[in-house]
């Protein structure tokens, strides 16, 4: 169910901001607008950022004691943690990309290479997953997580003009 609702919320989310910016556009072509390009490019970069952070720093606090408990007891090894926590959110950091991607992509009659535009997306998320993995592991109580957290993500997503 969690899953579903990321998914649908990323969907939802770039439906609106991308309809968003084809209505408050400054001319009515959309091929070869670049104020649209320049507003999908970056609402698209903070959805796909924020989509791959907030289900880190909201699980893996509460996970953490689960781990250290199994993994002092022998059960696995923390690289075996870890490379399965990098499958699982590879996988779902694509298919979130693909769906982004692809709702602001046929709205809005983007042209160019998709699958770049996919893939740019992909690393972004991983990339952002990464860093709220290294946040939730330093910080390990969860309101301080949410409290430290916008020290790191507030400047990626300013600085995030494609």
């Amino acid at each position: 169910m969690a899953l579903a609702s990321r998914f649908i919320s990323v969907f939802i989310a770039n439906m609106v901001f991308g309809g968003e910016a084809l209505l408050h556009s400054p001319s009515a072509d959309v091929v070869g607008n670049y104020w649209v390009f320049y507003t999908t490019a970056t609402q698209l970069a903070i959805t796909i950022m924020l989509s791959a952070v907030m289900p880190v720093l909201l699980d893996l606090p509460t996970e953490w004691p689960r781990f250290t408990r199994e993994h002092q007891a022998g059960t696995y090894s923390t690289g075996a943690f870890f490379l399965h926590k990098l499958a699982i959110e590879a996988v779902v950091a694509l298919l979130t990309a693909v769906i982004a991607v692809n709702s602001v992509y046929t709205i809005q009659k983007l042209t160019g290479p998709i699958l770049s535009l996919v893939a740019v997306a992909w690393l972004l998320s991983l990339a952002s997953a990464s860093a709220a993995t290294l946040l939730a592991i330093l910080v390990r109580d969860l309101r301080a997580v949410f409290v430290i957290s916008p020290i790191i993500f507030w400047p990626q997503i300013v600085f995030d003009s494609t």
